[in-house]
């Protein structure tokens, strides 16, 4: 795995408060490790914690940093991505707590040339990093022209 030299705003779509990673700490041509906080001013708390399901976006932003990496090593600029599905998410905490620390381990499992993936997700403990905290596999797609390919969808409603 590679450091690199990209801010996380720089390979993602999100912006502002909607970005969760802290940053990227390891990438490879398959593979891609981040950081993430819990924060205190994350638009997602309820009641104090984030809920359970939002550590499916963790990992998205995760795989999502990981595509905007390979584009911009490449030479080009990050594009947009959709969530499409997900296999068996299962949270091994009742709410993500403010201040917790965590890493975001994703690995490319499957892609093809139109542009589908699958990803094996992981996110566990910071200071302990046998503390599994979530897993699934995400099945994800990223057209090369979103643009295109969302005026053909909505022609075909």
């Amino acid at each position: 795995m590679q450091a690199f030299e990209w801010q996380v705003a720089e390979l993602i779509a999100h912006s502002g408060d909607k970005i969760l990673l802290d940053e990227v700490l390891e990438y490879n041509h398959e593979a891609l490790v981040a950081r993430a906080r819990v924060k205190s001013d994350s638009v997602y708390l309820r009641g104090g914690a984030e809920p359970p399901w939002l550590g499916l976006e963790y990992m998205a932003q995760a795989v999502a940093a990981f595509a905007g990496l390979r584009r911009r090593h490449e030479g080009g600029e990050p594009i947009v991505g959709m969530l499409i599905g997900t296999r068996k998410y299962r949270c091994n905490l009742p709410q993500l707590p403010v201040g917790l620390h965590m890493t975001i381990a994703v690995k490319a499992l499957l892609e093809d040339n139109e542009g589908l993936s699958v990803f094996q997700c992981r996110l566990q403990g910071l200071a302990d990093e046998e503390s599994l905290i979530a897993e699934a596999n995400l099945n994800v797609y990223q057209p090369q022209d979103i643009d295109t390919y969302l005026q053909t969808k909505n022609k075909a409603v």
